[in-house]
């Protein structure tokens, strides 16, 4: 019976040591979409406005999944226009795109319209925010911001506290209190 037991514990041992060894985690999947408390910022979109007949306006509409009807009933989405060296985006000037073009933002697309001036070739980017954000500074105080304030900021004040690259898309999980 002694070495029952024994021979029991040593087969428990040894199969709890086969699995953690034999445990390994795996390769990091792709990223999924944003959640509904993340920010989501788009890569710099080459626009490629088309010209409407018999006016002088010009038209594009861009798909935007992460646009969705609960960011436009509590959030806020915000889109600049990079005017300037597109090569170097430090020294180019980013700014609302209402200042070019009327934006209109729906479920899953932004639409742009500008008068009198073609965009074509000029880059875009928009910024999906949920409802209210929460982001630590460098002090490691907590500051909330919400939708609207944000809306109100320049690009480069919503980049820094969002830490938004100048290059690339994707998201961020933040503390929202949604």
């Amino acid at each position: 019976m002694k070495n029952l037991t024994l021979l029991s514990l040593l087969a428990l041992a040894t199969g709890i040591i086969m699995m953690t060894t034999s445990c390994k985690k795996g390769d990091t999947g792709p990223a999924g979409p944003a959640g509904p408390d993340s920010v989501f910022y788009s890569n710099w979109i080459t626009l490629q406005m088309n010209p409407q007949q018999g006016d002088t306006s010009f038209q594009e509409t861009i798909t935007a999944t992460a646009i969705t009807s609960a960011i436009l009933n509590k959030g806020s989405v915000v889109g600049y226009i990079l005017t300037g060296d597109a090569i170097n985006l430090a020294d180019s000037s980013i700014v609302d795109a209402n200042f070019f073009a009327n934006q209109t933002f729906s479920v899953g697309k932004v639409e742009l319209v500008s008068y009198y001036q073609d965009l074509t070739n000029d880059l875009y980017r928009y910024v999906v925010i949920p409802g209210t954000v929460a982001v630590t500074d460098a002090s490691g105080t907590v500051q909330h911001y919400t939708a609207d304030q944000l809306k109100k900021m320049s690009y480069q004040q919503v980049s820094q506290i969002l830490s938004i690259p100048a290059k690339g898309a994707g998201s961020m999980k933040l503390n929202s209190p949604n």
